[in-house]
């Protein structure tokens, strides 16, 4: 697997960001991920802002 790397300089670092050349079906697969992890997260947040209201 290759890797592209992206260096951003600022007044205070240097950033490095590894871009992984990655096949079609890891990509999806990635993806698939962090779609999951979105959906939780609403998820979360609405039980929170929930209980929140019910606290009130």
């Amino acid at each position: 697997m290759q890797l592209e790397t992206q260096v951003i300089v600022t007044k205070n670092a240097i950033i490095r960001i590894h871009h992984p050349d990655l096949t079609e079906e890891e990509r999806a697969r990635r993806m698939k991920e962090i779609e999951k992890a979105a959906i939780n997260l609403v998820r979360a947040n609405r039980r929170a802002e929930a209980a929140k209201m019910e606290r009130n």
